[in-house]
């Protein structure tokens, strides 16, 4: 096997090493079904090393090797063990293609979205991804209060005889419920259900609300949180046991109110995929068997991950028709006089479009984040004198420091009294008498107090800030040695660049709305911050350094390229909301060219399960049938280790159903084109 083989399975040990460390900080047991999947699969992976390196086992650091045969002397360190160990943890340490579960598990993590928390399948929000949900809730509150909806909040509570009052509706849910059962120590008489979904929590109400024709449509929509206990493998984003979303709920007095407000809802909900996050949708109806429990027709965005070659519901909207008026009683006068039932709607979004959007965008490096959703849009990072090299940035902190007192500031700037020094010590006085005579000119008090202290002589000066460089010419000429002069440059033009990095991101926040991030922390590399925001998918990078203040110009880095621009300071406001636009777009583009490339058009059976084993969605003529439906799931499954297929829905744009084509599965005739895939 090649190094870089070993060199691939040691990062996906390094990656998954940090998910087992992640899982057992956040208080998990290793009984924990989280933490012995990921120990499994991390012993796995030890045991592949093994077979490339010769690594038995990793304990603290130490590796510990195969003894070879009839050899008692000490086998040399293999290059690909010394470049394994120079390996460092900063950024991505898995590729996306190489093992995508592994990559989307560390990136949510490295780019600071989420923590894990010591209950499976629950996660902790950090601000950076629910900043990006606020985003999304601050479009879709704008858009659904132009239509009349109002937001309301309902109990999270369920009484049993509530939720049990729809078995249609509940039957899809009930495995899923979570109960409360006791009450301190004592048993509760009567179960009480976390929210899995409102309905039967809100139409009781809606019976008591609506009276008259006049009271409708009833149009409500909440924010908050709903509790599914999934017994499926928990995922953050995409499969948690809690999550955020909203769920609007209406009540009308038609059907044709409540079928347009159907396609209307769904439209933003594309509006969002396709606006907001980047991300192609493909808008239609679920077939029977996948529609909402309860409900007499249900519609949806699809979306596609092409690393993993699986289709993923993106939001829904249902038509309810008058199944839970029937059950909960909710009636109007009509404005005929008699007594009418409504026509009502659901619909909702979660916070899964997150877990979309990163797994579509990602690539190796971290996160891509389409601007409109990016908190952070632009990153502007200084970059110090390329002259100033470690030793000489060490000399500089050994040679003065700043502190302050009573408002003001002080340098302390130490002599060495080294034979090269000493001359220089002899031109003090005349400095410092020079430098009186200026300050008397230009009204500035400079107070120089020689101190000896054993070997050292320490000049301490107090001056304003604004003449922050009339101390570092006193300090140049007393010393008047060409390092110390290079020094004293470097940091004067690291402070110029800091002001101007400041300048340029408030700038932009102010005449361009710009979100803007000035990443001037000194205890960082260039490097090292060019990694951390790409992890984190910063979209644009703005680099700022001594020679680009010298040029008047910056460069600007794209995050879905990485391809470099150079762009004058005087041009900064107007190209980089330019470039952002250019980003959003280039993103969707990106991945519609690639969801169009992986949708294929299948009439037969043998065709099907090739394309699927390919990572593809497959479109099929279909006479829509169940058992067809049930068939198709069947067979996939027998004749592939890839997993099931399923309908992900039937396009809303249909393209041409010539006379006598055929279903793909029963021969039947064909009624639609219906979306195949695999699903998450």
């Amino acid at each position: 096997m090649s190094s870089d083989t070993a060199e691939s399975v040691s990062a996906q040990i390094a990656s998954q090493g940090a998910i087992v460390k992640a899982l057992k900080l956040s208080g998990k047991t290793n009984d924990d079904p989280d933490v012995s999947s990921a120990v499994s699969h991390l012993k796995q992976l030890k045991a592949k090393l093994a077979e490339l390196t010769g690594v038995e086992e990793i304990v603290g650091g130490r590796e510990k090797k195969k003894k070879k045969d009839g050899g008692g002397k000490k086998p040399a360190p293999s290059s690909t063990n010394k470049e394994m160990k120079k390996e460092t943890k900063l950024g991505m340490h898995v590729g996306i293609n190489e093992d995508f579960g592994a990559w989307y598990s560390q990136v949510v993590v490295e780019a600071e979205l989420i923590d894990y928390y010591d209950i499976s399948g629950c996660y902790i929000l950090r601000p950076y991804a629910f900043t990006q949900w606020e985003y999304i809730q601050e479009f879709f509150n704008k858009e659904i209060k132009k239509l009349g909806v109002e937001n309301a909040y309902f109990p999270m509570f369920v009484s049993q005889s509530r939720l049990e009052a729809e078995k249609d509706h509940i039957e899809d849910f009930s495995p899923e419920v979570a109960w409360v059962t006791r009450s301190g120590d004592s048993e509760l008489e009567c179960p009480i259900a976390v929210r899995p979904t409102s309905e039967t929590v809100m139409y009781p109400h809606y019976a008591n609300w609506i009276r008259s024709h006049r009271d409708l449509p009833l149009l409500l929509n909440q924010w908050c949180n709903v509790v599914r206990w999934e017994f499926k493998h928990p995922t953050p984003f995409i499969r948690s046991r809690e999550f955020l979303w909203q769920e609007g709920h209406t009540a009308h007095a038609t059907k044709k109110a409540c079928d347009e407000e159907v396609r209307t809802i769904l439209d933003l909900y594309r509006q969002v995929y396709e606006d907001l996050l980047a991300v192609p949708v493909i808008p239609g109806v679920k077939s029977e068997k996948e529609k909402f429990a309860g409900g007499l027709y249900t519609t949806t965005v699809e979306a596609f991950v092409p690393y993993t070659g699986r289709g993923i519901q993106g939001a829904t909207s249902h038509c309810l028709g008058q199944n839970f008026a029937k059950m909960f009683d909710i009636t109007f006068e009509n404005d005929k006089g008699g007594r009418s039932m409504v026509w009502q709607n659901s619909w909702g979004m979660t916070t899964r479009m997150l877990g979309v959007c990163y797994m579509v965008h990602g690539d190796d490096v971290g996160l891509r984040l389409p601007p409109r959703i990016a908190p952070i849009q632009v990153v502007i990072v200084t970059i110090p004198n390329s002259k100033l090299s470690e030793e000489k940035a060490q000399m500089l902190k050994g040679m003065f420091f700043v502190s302050r007192h009573k408002n003001r500031d002080f340098v302390f700037a130490r002599l060495f009294l080294v034979p090269t020094l000493l001359p220089c010590v002899c031109d003090f006085i005349r400095v410092v008498d020079a430098l009186f005579i200026k300050s008397r000119r230009l009204k500035i008090r400079i107070t120089p107090l020689p101190i000896v202290h054993r070997s050292y002589r320490w000049v301490i000066m107090a001056w304003s800030r604004h003449f922050f460089f009339h101390f570092f010419l006193l300090v140049f000429f007393c010393l008047s040695h060409s390092l110390t002069h290079s020094l004293i440059h470097s940091l004067a033009l690291s402070k110029s660049n800091t002001d101007n990095a400041e300048a340029i991101g408030k700038s932009l926040t102010d005449s361009a709305n710009v979100r803007v991030k000035t990443d001037t922390r000194d205890n960082y590399t260039p490097g090292w911050k060019y990694s951390h925001w790409e992890v984190k998918g910063v979209p644009i990078r703005l680099e700022f350094g001594p020679r680009d203040l010298d040029n008047e110009t910056c460069v600007l880095v794209r995050r879905d390229t990485r391809e470099k621009e150079v762009c004058k300071l005087a041009d900064v406001n107007a190209r980089v909301p330019e470039l952002l636009v250019e980003i959003q777009q280039n993103m969707f583009n990106q991945a519609k060219a690639i969801r169009d490339t992986s949708t294929i058009t299948v009439t037969e059976w043998k065709d099907f399960v090739p394309a699927l084993d390919k990572k593809k969605m497959v479109l099929t003529p279909w006479c829509e049938t169940k058992e067809s439906e049930e068939e198709v799931k069947k067979r996939s499954s027998e004749e592939s280790e890839g997993g099931a297929a399923k309908t992900l829905c039937i396009p809303f744009i249909q393209p041409p159903l010539k006379e006598g084509t055929k279903c793909f599965i029963t021969g039947k005739p064909a009624t639609v084109w219906v979306l195949w895939g695999r699903s998450y």
